[in-house]
């Protein structure tokens, strides 16, 4: 093993960030008051496997993937959030101007936000910042599921390398 170049192992740049988020005290907070019980965290599950509705409130990351090498001067990571709710809230709000909200939608797209949030302030001593990128999507209600919604969070945290440097994640 080359002990000078960046080498980072992915499913422990997962668990850092799983870690991250189950702690969060808003991801916490919304998680309770909403759902009546913590978020559950998976790392490694992947899309044909989506976690059914006795999971959540999830989150499960996959895709995770690194850009590194002896002579990149930029390490580069990106994860994918899949995170899921269930909601039997199948109400409607309108707003205002007639707009109408499913419930569902909402409370996915609010433990989204909280769940950027916590990535936001995801930093360790001399280590990483915030994403570089984020991109967002709301999918909808799962298969034939009234209840069971699903969104997804794309996350890039890129670092500048000096020649031998290491980064940890």
């Amino acid at each position: 093993m080359v002990n000078y170049l960046q080498n980072e192992d992915l499913v422990s740049v997962g668990v850092k960030l799983s870690d991250c988020i189950a702690t969060d005290p808003d991801v916490i907070d919304y998680c309770e008051k909403h759902f009546g019980k913590k978020i559950t965290v998976i790392v490694g599950a992947d899309e044909a496997s989506i976690p059914g509705e006795n999971y959540t409130p999830y989150v499960f990351l996959n895709a995770l993937s690194k850009n590194e090498g002896a002579t990149s001067k930029m390490a580069q990571y990106e994860v994918y959030f899949c995170i899921g709710i269930s909601s039997a809230e199948n109400d409607a709000a309108d707003n205002e101007n007639g707009t109408i909200v499913l419930t569902g939608a909402q409370r996915l797209s609010e433990l989204m936000t909280l769940i950027q949030n916590a990535l936001n302030t995801y930093k360790k001593p001399n280590s990483c910042n915030p994403p570089d990128k984020v991109e967002t999507t709301i999918f909808g209600r799962v298969g034939n599921s009234p209840t069971h919604w699903m969104g997804a969070i794309a996350a890039v945290w890129q670092m500048e390398l000096a020649m031998g440097e290491k980064f940890e994640f």
